[in-house]
């Protein structure tokens, strides 16, 4: 059992996710030569299988490269997976930290929220975006991150123990953004 990504040539923008074999009208049917998503009939999809174990091993060396401060072998992963999947949260909140360890906040900031607007209750972005806001110092919207964090994992996951240690850091004169620790061998373009 696999998932399948319709996309609809005439629909702007309308991507439905199918799991074969499991379809129902609600999500979407492919018959011979038309899809209904969202109770529209197009007659002009085509279908892209989209290999999702080969996505999450791109998005595990993509992080394994990240941890060794390989930027551009973090970067590249990241792309390869929104290149074929442009909604995969996990590859924009990689995206967000390749941005973040390069001092580029505003930038980490979009691909956070982006991987947020897919998926509402990413805790990592979460997570992350509380990190950032420490960064710039806004401790009190570190503080609703974590606020929403708690309220997501009552008995505490890794995502709340990140942002609630990074917390402690920061009120405790600890903290240090990423751009300001001690230099290190990072690649960069």
């Amino acid at each position: 059992m696999g998932w399948i990504r319709i996309v609809s040539a005439g629909l702007i923008g309308c991507v439905a996710l199918l799991q074969v074999g499991h379809a129902s009208a609600q999500e979407g049917t492919v018959g011979p030569g038309a899809t209904l998503v969202a109770g529209q009939a197009e007659s002009s999809a085509t279908v892209e299988s989209i290999d999702y174990q080969a996505l999450a091993l791109l998005y595990r060396q993509g992080r394994t490269a990240l941890n060794h401060d390989d930027y551009v072998t973090a970067e590249m992963a990241a792309d390869a997976i929104l290149d074929q999947d442009p909604m995969y949260a996990d590859a924009l909140v990689l995206r967000g930290q390749i941005n973040r360890a390069r001092g580029g906040q505003r930038t980490a900031y979009d691909h956070y929220d982006a991987a947020l607007q897919v998926d509402p209750d990413h805790a990592l972005a979460k997570s992350y975006l509380g990190q950032l806001f420490l960064d710039i110092g806004r401790l009190d919207r570190a503080k609703s991150y974590m606020v929403s964090l708690d309220a997501q994992c009552p008995f505490g996951c890794g995502a709340s123990l990140l942002l609630a240690r990074a917390i402690a850091d920061f009120e405790a004169g600890r903290w240090v953004p990423p751009m300001q620790e001690a230099p290190s061998n990072k690649s960069t373009e």
